[in-house]
């Protein structure tokens, strides 16, 4: 089956729409394109960044897809507001103000929600680790704890001298807590490419202050607890 292109007018009324309620006008255009493995991409208007989004039905696109003019008349987001699945396609973060509320207000919810999954264990903890990546592309931002039997057992492998129980690969994978690295991606490249590092370190920032805040004073802890917040290569 071939491609399937939707083209979302740049400029229009201002106000919310349901996609398949817009009348074509004009000729500048988004086109989000639907091949047959379900990814959704598109090329940000004015930035030609590549924006690849993962999983997305026709019917999903059909009947979920919300389109936001501003103002201005200018196009401002596009969403999938469903009952199953609800997220962000495209965002117009061209303009530095805006993006870095967008990236606060992300960060924010994102660190909650991390914190609220990290707050869920139930042994005592030896390390409350954050680590990060971004490489102008791929995004990863985590964290987990490495609870006193997990660091017990890598001295008992590895040595005191050695360091890694001040390393967060070393400890078991599946405590790693994740934040929404789709959506910090689709951000990024919505924004200009100038602003995108500094827009990523305000994300992690803002993620590693409401852990701190949030997590050490509830969980139960020895006497060498360390909180270790790093970027990793």
């Amino acid at each position: 089956m071939a491609d399937i292109i939707y083209k979302i007018p740049l400029q229009y009324r201002a106000g919310e729409y349901r996609f398949k309620t817009i009348s074509a006008v004009g000729t500048n255009y988004l086109e989000l394109i639907l091949n047959d493995y379900d990814i959704l991409t598109y090329k940000v208007p004015k930035l030609d960044s590549i924006v690849n989004i993962y999983s997305v039905s026709y019917d999903t696109l059909r009947n979920d897809l919300w389109v936001v003019y501003d103002e201005n008349q200018v196009l401002s987001q596009i969403e999938i507001r469903g009952k199953e699945r609800n997220a962000f396609i495209y965002l117009n973060l061209t303009k530095y103000d805006k993006a870095k509320d967008v990236f606060c207000s992300f960060a924010k919810a994102e660190g909650e929600n991390m914190s609220k999954e990290l707050l869920k264990n139930q042994s005592k903890a030896a390390r409350l680790f954050v680590e990060y990546y971004y490489d102008g592309m791929a995004v990863d931002i985590a964290a987990k704890i490495g609870s006193e039997s997990d660091k017990e057992a890598i001295l008992e492998e590895c040595g005191a001298d050695s360091g890694s129980v001040d390393n967060c690969g070393d400890y078991p994978f599946q405590n790693r807590i994740e934040c929404n690295r789709t959506l910090v991606e689709t951000f990024l490249l919505c924004a200009r490419p100038k602003q995108r590092q500094d827009l990523f370190n305000l994300a992690v920032n803002k993620i590693i202050e409401v852990i701190k805040n949030t997590v050490i004073d509830k969980i139960d802890k020895t006497e060498d607890f360390k909180f270790i917040a790093k970027e990793y290569h």
